[in-house]
This record gives C-alpha cells, structure tokens and sequence, in this order.
C-alpha cells in the first residue's frame, strides 16, 4: 500500500490533485493520507477503501462509491461522511470511527447529523483501532452489505 501523508496547508494543491471537496469537509482537520487518488484520515478508512475495491473485483459488484463525501448543509456548513454507497437505489452513510470519538457523546452526535437522520440515509458505524488490518476492514465490508440488503428487505431501523 503506498500511502502519501500530505503535510502542507495549500489547499489549491488538494483540490488540483482531488478535484473537489474530498477530505476537506472539516477545514481544520484535512484528510492527509493520499492513496489511489483520494484521501483519507486514516490508516483504516484506507483499508475499508481497498476491501470495497477487492469486494467489487470479486463479486462483480455494481455498487458505486465514494470516500469522505461532502455534503452542503443547511446554514453552509460542510459535513464530510467516511464513505457513501450506493447499490441497487438505497444509499448508505458508513463511518469508521476512530479514537477521537471515545469521548463523544451520543446526543451531540446525533444532533451534528440531525438533517442526515432526517433524509434518512442510514448509518453503519464501525469502531476502529490502531491495529485494524485488511481481516477487519474485509468483515467491515461484508456487514456493510449484509446491512444494505436488510435495508432493502425492509428490516432495518435508521440510525
């Protein structure tokens, strides 16, 4: 895996090489690792990354993806989702959430993605650690799919 960690605060460089808002959606907190032509916050959105691809090749999928989308919100706020995927009309928010949100509280989580909840993209989150290697970020994709037929069975609650 070649990972490029991009240390530079110019912009116009991200936007040269990404074309878009990737990995900006948080402007204090860019995405600084480049691998495949985007960029990632970490090591492990870079794992569940290639286990998309992998799943893809394997199984012929028709899926469609894209990592740290930013959406515009109301008041012109930015909100960056880890990954979005689409398959067969039902749309998904995945997050892989890493350490910095040990100390988060739900309700102000839950408050942050108040309009995602309420244009009911569901959500699967996966917690992350420091160890996570290609054995997790595959069963991550797995159950990402497993949650997307659910969805489209109906037997879901939206998170």
């Amino acid at each position: 895996m070649e990972v490029i960690m991009d240390s530079s605060d110019d912009r116009t460089k991200h936007f040269n090489a990404i074309g878009g808002h990737n990995g900006l959606g948080h402007t204090q907190n860019p995405a600084r690792i480049w691998y495949d032509n985007w960029c990632f916050r970490s090591n492990q959105e870079v794992a569940y990354y290639q286990a998309l691809v992998i799943r893809r090749k394997i199984k012929n999928g028709t899926f469609i993806f894209s990592p740290n989308h930013v959406f515009a919100q109301p008041g012109s706020k930015r909100r960056e989702v880890d990954f979005l995927i689409i398959e067969a009309g039902q749309m998904l928010r995945v997050e892989i959430d890493g350490d910095c949100h040990l100390e988060e509280l739900a309700f102000d989580r839950d408050e942050r993605d108040r309009w995602i909840i309420e244009n009911l993209i569901p959500t699967k989150r996966f917690r992350s650690y420091s160890s996570d290697n290609e054995e997790w970020a595959t069963k991550c994709v797995e159950e990402t799919f497993e949650f997307l037929e659910k969805l489209r069975r109906g037997r879901h609650i939206i998170v």
